[in-house]
């Protein structure tokens, strides 16, 4: 029925993108209006204009590429004369995004690799769109004449562009590095089987910002309006910009899918490289373990193997415990059968020792979680061991790397990925239609089933995420804030995002004592993906709030002691310098990493200066003549936060979510509790929902939280990605879960092997 206007727009020399999106436009209209195109009239456009401005709440740009292209079909094609009467909406019109020389210069700075850096300063100093960038050809570059040209670029029109001598000197570096072993390299930012596409060409640009540490959202467009407005600023007459065709109406740079986006698995691990830097491979016979990529490393690259019943780990074997969502890596150094003892190397470099019973059994305790293992045979010396729960423990051996990987991925491990949910989504199709709420039967790690233990029992506890109040949450073909194109997943500013419920099976109870509940604190509760200590509590009726510290990794210590542990891949120190009760109250002082800590209580934390948190878990001073030594438990991480209802029993009441001192807003908490005596409490569900604080705008491959101004929202444990969008079925797949490898992957961009 559109082919007469694919015909007609193609014949007329338009781009491919406007033909797709003249007839995307006019597909909708006549599925709106349910009529044939010989029986529209002026109402029906009205009426389908007033849906998309009040029902769609497209932006008066969109509205009007969806008149220009409903115009071009019944005025130009059919020759109905039916928009006389009809006006475009008034377009708003903002400042295009312009950053500073300094900012500019720090993003470059920033970028480590010769080609990223090399395509930024291309694309500032020759105002370039991010579509001619990726395809820029090296026989377009006149270097002697610091002159290059871009062919049929917008408009199908060539334009010459100026070369800067910053970029130039990063050429000739490139030139004699890489163009001598390619001497038939086509395009300037190659890759295999011809340039890097465009939506590798944002990730460029968008990680120089994250590395530069800018602190607003950067994207190529921007690049090119800084070249405009820096060459105004220098006195450049105005015609002389507009001749290289650089304006201040901001373009859309529409990000092209890569076809290997859209079928990223395969049947057999094989070693590829993608504009993603990475793959993602699985394996035939178990469709629940996945490899991801990781990358060559002189030609040689460790490969990890699930651990079978009847395995058994030797001497030197390496292995690793999941922990805290990472794996840790352990070798076995040996059994020793006069001490009964067994010997690790640990992931943070140091040696343990573990005590074996007369049964071969002995734990590995990391992070909160515990593994068991038995001696094969304690009467031998250096015997193998055995784990008793195999499923969780991973072993690895070595594999040459493909010879068809150079700078690519190749096989990594497999393990059980059972991170993250997909939901497929028709165009236009809210998210809480599809999939109104999350269990543990649909993300079995994030929502797993645990247990609260404490002094009045052991109680299971459930988790649920909630989407039935999401009004908005599609996909749909849509312009951003940006005068961006694009397919986006979509929600509307002050949409509930979620509802998080945290629920007890039988009440989480604890006596009053004063402002405290001592039954809960010291206590840990599972959130989420996380372990959590209640480190603290005040509770002053009707008002509660909960302390709760990550407890990523945690050690104890005596006075005068000194031990390291690692938290996120870094080594600390941690002594005791002074435990002492003198005060009434005992206090310690440790040293971390060179750094002293304030004087802490039990229950206290401090922050270090790469931002850690520490907190004092549980502090034991010994009597006078006891033998035995002061004590501390102490843990450090990345995250801590508070739970505040101010009205246990009225949920309309101010509550509050504050992470890392920080108070998010849009975020409120609901701690459904009774308080039946003036000795109890009885807590029976903890619930925090959260308001989108923005039109959310989220774009293939992208994360909510990137969008957020408040990302720890989602507590450093979820996110919901849009992954992508399959223009043939006109369905969009959107996942859910934890960010890293076994759960929803970061975009990210890997440094390959210097040229």
């Amino acid at each position: 029925m559109l082919d007469k206007l694919e015909t007609e727009l193609k014949l007329r020399g338009f781009s491919q993108k406007t033909v797709e999106a003249y007839k995307f436009h006019n597909s909708q209209f006549l599925s709106f209006v349910n009529k044939k195109p010989e029986e529209i009239k002026e109402d029906d456009v009205k009426a389908y204009l007033g849906n998309l401005i009040s029902d769609r709440k497209l932006k008066p740009a969109s509205v009007n590429l969806v008149l220009c292209s409903l115009r071009f079909y019944y005025q130009k094609i059919l020759e109905k004369d039916i928009f006389a009467r009809i006006e475009a909406p008034k377009s708003e019109k903002k400042l295009p995004t312009v950053f500073s020389k300094e900012e500019i210069l720090a993003m470059i700075k920033a970028t480590k690799n010769l080609k990223h850096r090399m395509f930024l300063k291309l694309m500032y100093s020759s105002g370039l769109r991010v579509s001619e960038a990726v395809s820029m050809k090296i026989e377009d570059l006149d270097i002697k004449e610091k002159m290059g040209i871009v062919k049929a670029g917008k408009g199908m029109k060539d334009r010459n562009i100026i070369l800067s001598d910053d970029f130039i000197s990063d050429f000739e570096k490139f030139s004699k590095k890489k163009l001598k072993k390619a001497s038939n390299q086509e395009y300037l930012f190659a890759v295999r089987d011809g340039h890097i596409c465009t939506k590798m060409g944002q990730k460029i640009v968008k990680q120089a910002g994250e590395k530069a540490e800018l602190g607003k959202r950067v994207f190529p467009h921007a690049l090119r309006s800084s070249f405009a407005t820096h060459l105004l600023e220098n006195g450049t007459d105005i015609r002389i910009i507009q001749e290289f065709r650089v304006y201040f109406d901001p373009e859309d740079d529409i990000p092209e899918s890569d076809e290997n986006n859209n079928e990223k698995r395969y049947k057999i691990p094989r070693c590829t490289e993608t504009d993603n830097g990475f793959d993602i491979y699985q394996r035939g016979q178990n469709e629940l373990n996945y490899y991801y990529g990781d990358w060559c490393d002189d030609e040689e690259l460790r490969e990890y193997y699930c651990f079978n019943d009847g395995d058994t780990i030797k001497e030197n074997d390496e292995f690793f415990l999941p922990a805290d969502g990472r794996d840790l890596e352990f070798q076995y150094e040996g059994y020793d059968d006069t001490n009964r003892v067994v010997k690790f190397d640990t992931y943070d470099g140091s040696r343990i020792e573990r005590s074996v019973d007369e049964n071969g059994d002995f734990l590995i305790r990391v992070r909160g979680d515990t593994y068991y293992f038995q001696v094969v045979d304690i009467d031998r010396d250096d015997s193998d061991i055995i784990p008793l729960d195999t499923e969780k423990i991973l072993l690895y051996g070595e594999v040459e790397c493909d010879q068809g990987c150079e700078n690519g991925a190749c096989i990594g491990k497999p393990i059980v990925c059972d991170g993250k949910y997909q939901v497929i989504l028709d165009q236009g199709q809210p998210l809480s239609k599809v999939q109104p709420l999350l269990t543990r039967d649909e993300l079995p790690t994030l929502l797993r089933q645990t247990n609260f233990i404490n002094a009045f029992g052991d109680i299971k506890v459930n988790q649920y995420i909630d989407f039935a109040n999401l009004q908005t949450g599609y996909v749909d073909l849509l312009e951003n804030d940006d005068d961006v194109f694009d397919e986006f997943f979509f929600i509307e500013s002050a949409d509930t995002l979620f509802d998080y419920t945290l629920e007890f099976s039988d009440s989480m109870q604890s006596s009053i004592d004063g402002r405290n509940l001592p039954d809960l604190e010291n206590e840990l509760l599972h959130l989420l993906d996380k372990n959590y200590f209640i480190l603290n509590t005040d509770y002053i009726e009707p008002a509660i709030q909960l302390h709760l510290f990550h407890a990523a990794a945690g050690t104890t210590l005596e006075e005068g002691e000194t031990q390291t542990i690692l938290v996120d891949g870094t080594v600390y120190e941690i002594s005791a310098l002074v435990i002492d009760d003198t005060t009434g109250v005992p206090i310690v002082k440790l040293s971390i990493n060179g750094e002293v800590t304030r004087s802490l209580e039990k229950g206290e934390i401090d922050v270090l200066a790469d931002g850690t948190f520490v907190a004092i878990t549980e502090l034991i001073d010994n009597e006078a003549g006891d033998v035995t030594a002061d004590l501390v438990e102490v843990y450090l991480s990345n995250l801590h936060f508070i739970l505040r209802d101010n009205d246990i029993f009225d949920p309309g009441i101010t509550t509050v979510l504050e992470v890392n001192a920080e108070v998010l807003n849009d975020v409120s908490v609901d701690i459904r509790a009774i308080n039946p005596s003036p000795n109890n409490i009885f807590i029976d569900a903890i619930k925090i929902k959260a308001l989108a604080d923005d039109d959310f705008y989220v774009g293939e491959g992208e994360f909510i939280t990137q969008h957020m101004s408040d990302p720890d929202t989602f507590l450093k444990s979820w996110d919901i990605k849009f992954a992508y969008y399959d223009p043939n079925k006109n369905e969009a797949v959107i996942e859910i879960g934890r960010p890293g490898e076994c759960g929803i992957t970061k975009p990210i961009i890997v440094e390959p092997v210097p040229i």
